[in-house]
Formats: C-alpha cells, structure tokens, sequence
C-alpha cells in the first residue's frame, strides 16, 4: 500500500484533516484512482475546504453521481462551496435518468445545506442589484459570489444584471447561460451587444455549441491544439449569443467568431468593433 494513503488515513483517524489532506494529494498526485480521489476528498470535506472537495470530486464525477451516498456528500460540498446555482443545474440535467425519491432526497440535501451556509455567511445577503456599479473584476468577482444564491434570488437579480448596461457583456451572456441551464421558461429582457434591449426565453436555447453556427465554427477548430485560441472563439460565439445569430448569416458570424485567425476581417466592422473592445476588457 502507499504510504502516503497509509499515513493520510491515521492522520484522517487523528482528526487531522490538513496532514491527512497532504498525505492523500501526494498519493493522488502520483497515480490518479477513484480510492485516491476519494479520501483526498474525505479530507478535504472533513476540514471544511469546500472548494477543494467540490473540484476533486470532478475528476470522477460520474463515479459520485452513481453512488447515492458519494452523491448527497458531493452536493453538499458544492453548496457550502458557494455553488449552489451549479449544483442546481447539475441536478436539472440528472432529472430525466433520477427516480422521485432520489430526486426529492437531492433536493432536501441542497435546500438544508443551503439553510446552513446561508447561517454561516451572513454576507451573501448584500445588496447584488448594484453589479454594473463595480469593475470589470470586482463584477467577475460578485457574480462568481452570485451562484451561492438561493436559484429564486439569482433569478430575480439575474433579471436586473441583464437590463443593466454597465454589467459587462460576458457576463451578461454568462448570465442568460446560467439561466438556459436552470430551464427559465419565462421570457427575461436583456441588453445585448449592440446595446438594443430584446427578451429570450432562457430554456428554449439550445447551449451555443449544439447550434448549427457553432458546432461548425467550433469544428473548423479541432485541428488546433491552441487551447487559448478555441477559448477565445468559443467565447466569442457566447457573446453573440443568441441575437446576433439571428440577424446576421452563418458566414458573418463565422467571421467575426474566427476574426483571430482572419486579418480580412473589415475594422469597420460595428459589431467587431464592440466586440473587441468587450473583450479587451475582460482581459486588461
């Protein structure tokens, strides 16, 4: 046996959840298993670093997800992690293969767990309306906050970030995302990136990736292992999403998605001109 594992579980034994958590990471470190991953985890949640358990457990998802015990222990992480809005769209998109117990159970785990970290954070009670107040970074920073949200209140507030001009135009098509994947069946106005204010209904989009316009773009991009680069277009395509697919044909938003490999691509161009200039900002 490793003995990192076997130092990690006497430590575990010990209530020493930093040691242990030191001990599993090398042992996880030096070869990747569903055992590792899971007393790395153990540790992590134990000591109440939430975050961390959240993101190990991502590693083996799906070995969580089958097993309904793993399972609560994982939601319960993802919350106190402050993803509860994650944790919610996780939950919508297992629905169809979850039985009503399972799914009545899931959701009593979320609800109490939330009760708690909402009784341990006091602050995520402040004032979020004012988004477009703050700077490019500081609204990154809020809006990450955000998903600790009770799914009503991220709603509602989602509903005022989106009319709200000063909130950055990647974060407002963030927002209309996270809204899709929490199946928002009512029609919610927005201002999108030629500033003109228009409604969606958020759970009739299908993710950019599956329209037509993006699985080609993304396609002509498999051959690159420019990371980076597939990141970028890909978020251009967000931006875009879903109002300039309909004014404008495949071949323009083609063009303007690609316009880092493209130098043809006319600096008139309004909408570039926005586009970039969003972009810009978000990386300064």
């Amino acid at each position: 046996m490793d003995v990192n594992v076997t130092a990690g579980e006497q430590f575990l034994e010990q209530k020493n959840y930093a040691a242990a958590y030191e001990k599993f990471l090398q042992a996880y470190v030096s070869k990747k298993s569903m055992r590792t991953n899971h007393l790395l985890f153990t540790a992590a949640f134990a000591g109440k670093q939430y975050a961390d358990a959240y993101a190990i457990a991502a590693d083996y998802l799906a070995e969580y997800i089958a097993d309904n015990a793993l399972f609560s222990k994982y939601l319960k992480a993802g919350v106190m992690a402050g993803k509860n809005i994650n944790v919610v769209q996780l939950l919508i998109l297992l629905t169809p293969y979850m039985t009503s117990a399972e799914k009545e159970a899931c959701q009593q785990v979320v609800a109490t767990t939330l009760t708690r970290y909402q009784q341990e954070h006091p602050e995520i009670k402040k004032k979020w309306q004012y988004l477009g107040a703050y700077s490019v970074f500081e609204q990154r920073d809020l809006f990450a906050m955000a998903h600790a949200l009770p799914t009503a209140d991220f709603i509602a507030y989602s509903r005022q970030w989106l009319v709200d001009s000063n909130v950055h135009p990647i974060l407002r098509a963030s927002i209309v995302d996270d809204l899709r994947q929490l199946g928002v069946t009512e029609e919610v106005a927005l201002i999108n990136l030629n500033q003109e204010q228009v409604t969606v209904i958020p759970a009739q989009l299908p993710a950019v990736e599956q329209t037509e316009i993006g699985e080609k773009v993304l396609a002509s991009l498999q051959t690159t292992a420019n990371e980076a680069l597939v990141g970028e277009v890909r978020l251009r395509l967000q931006i875009m999403y879903p109002f300039v697919f309909k004014t404008l044909t495949s071949e323009q938003i083609q063009m303007i998605a690609m316009a880092p490999l493209n130098t043809t691509v006319p600096s008139e161009n309004k909408l570039l001109q926005r586009l970039e200039a969003a972009l810009q900002e978000w990386v300064v």
